[in-house]
């Protein structure tokens, strides 16, 4: 699911300012696209504040997994969104800026070593610019000193959206003739009837894309759909490579992919392909379906996997589950804010059932590679708690996880984040096991639901 907006983003901005500022202070850094970073970021906008911060390409979603942790503080234990952005700008610091930095001095180091010797490919500082090279990028509703001005208040400053009252809707300046009923007749000249602005034939039932099996919803606008408005596709006919079908309501905008009802007790998942998705939609999908072909039959809890389709030039990606309120009644998400408000004693549950499910996991020779919290669901059983894995991507082998790391992509990106928040970011570099692994993500598990 996305994160939530954070309560007065304008106090929590300047908390992430400040926060970041605190501990970045030994390095050489721009101030104004520190702003603007935080900026994006309190937006949402992971993207543009990797970019701005001088983060390597998909290291965004480092930045998206803290902020799926941070959600609204919980009403009486007295945290501000202020020092809820201070706390959270450091993580972000120490975690993630810090460690790109440290990497990219090491690489600048490395050039300049191998410079001595002859032309060398060797890394650079990264360097905080935008379109054309201005530094830093310009902002929207801004100059690029500010963030754009956030909902809320708050101590930074933009550009104000426009006042007034939105267009009216342009009214119709004729009508096509009628017959009794009121049904249009006749034949509208090219270019629409005198007095008239372009006229469109009339709307047949069944004939507008998606509202009947015969003229499914497909291609990009499909595709346009499921990025930008998934909330439209609830009800409508698409195109899958089987064929069309017909979706239940909306229930869910996730990071790779929109959820659907489907029949029986089913969910539709259909993969997206926006920027936030870093490519990597359709393969989450293709993920869900080995990991659930990988632990089928080992005793672990998970909803049974019925089909998987790959996307096409005009058909998404697509997979085929059990919905998982329906067919495990009982077991729910546990978000970082529900964990902090239970006892020690519950907590304490919470994590043992999440490692007797992962150490299952390993006893098959897999690694579960992230360590997003809400891929497990849980059920209280009395002192102790059932654990569900509700999302099967990303069951990795040994050597899997190596390749994802050594080449830099999503899932490589999401263990490694597992790691750092661990406190651990290195434990790759020396000899390890699936079990020893599992332990190091597990502690990750741990400090993301205690926002260590």
């Amino acid at each position: 699911a996305e994160p939530s907006t954070p309560a007065d983003p304008g106090q929590y901005l300047q908390g992430i300012v400040d926060g970041i500022g605190s501990c970045i202070q030994s390095l050489q850094t721009n101030f104004t696209g520190l702003i603007a970073g935080a900026g994006y970021f309190a937006q949402g906008d992971f993207v543009q504040a990797a970019q701005v911060w001088g983060l390597q390409p998909g290291q965004s979603i480092y930045l998206k997994a803290f902020y799926t942790d941070m959600t609204t503080p919980i009403i009486g234990d007295n945290v501000t969104p202020y020092s809820r952005g201070v706390t959270d700008g450091k993580r972000i610091c120490q975690y993630i800026l810090l460690p790109a930095a440290k990497a990219a001095a090491g690489a600048a180091i490395k050039g300049a070593a191998n410079a001595t010797q002859g032309p060398s490919s060797g890394g650079t500082t990264p360097k905080i610019t935008g379109p054309g090279g201005n530094n830093p990028p310009q902002l929207p509703g801004g100059n690029g000193a500010t963030p754009p001005q956030l909902p809320g208040g708050g101590t930074t400053s933009g550009t104000s959206p426009p006042t007034g009252n939105p267009p009216a809707v342009i009214p119709s300046t004729g009508n096509l003739p009628a017959v009794p009923g009121g049904t249009p007749t006749g034949t509208v000249p090219t270019g629409g009837a005198p007095g008239m602005g372009p006229v469109l034939a009339p709307i047949v039932e069944g004939t507008a894309p998606g509202t009947s099996p015969s003229v499914p919803l497909t291609g990009d606008a499909l595709q346009n759909d499921l990025n930008d408005s998934p909330k439209v596709l609830g009800g409508k006919w698409i195109q899958l490579p089987s064929g069309p079908v017909q979706l239940g309501g909306f229930i869910d905008k996730g990071s790779f992919a929109d959820v659907y009802n489907g029949n029986g007790g089913t969910v539709f998942k259909l993969s997206k392909t926006n920027p936030d998705t870093y490519g990597y939609g359709p393969a989450s999908l293709a993920g869900q379906y080995d990991g659930y072909e990988r632990l089928k039959g080992t005793g672990v809890q998970m909803p049974t996997v019925h089909e998987y389709q790959a996307g096409t030039a005009n058909s998404p990606a697509s997979l085929i589950a059990d919905n998982a309120t329906t067919k495990f009644p009982g077991f729910d998400p546990i978000t970082p804010a529900d964990f902090r408000t239970m006892t020690p004693a519950q907590q304490a549950a919470i994590l043992q059932a999440t490692n007797n499910l992962t150490n299952a996991i390993a006893r098959e020779g897999y690694v579960l590679g992230d360590t997003n919290t809400g891929n497990i669901w849980y059920k209280s059983e009395g002192s102790t708690y059932q654990a569900l894995l509700v999302d099967t991507d990303m069951v990795m082998t040994p050597a899997e996880v190596q390749v994802a790391m050594d080449n830099g992509t999503v899932p490589g990106g999401v263990v490694h984040f597992g790691l750092i928040v661990a406190k651990n970011p290195d434990f790759l570099s020396q000899p390890w096991t699936v079990e020893s692994l599992t332990n190091v993500l597990n502690q990750g598990r741990a400090n993301r639901f205690y926002g260590r």
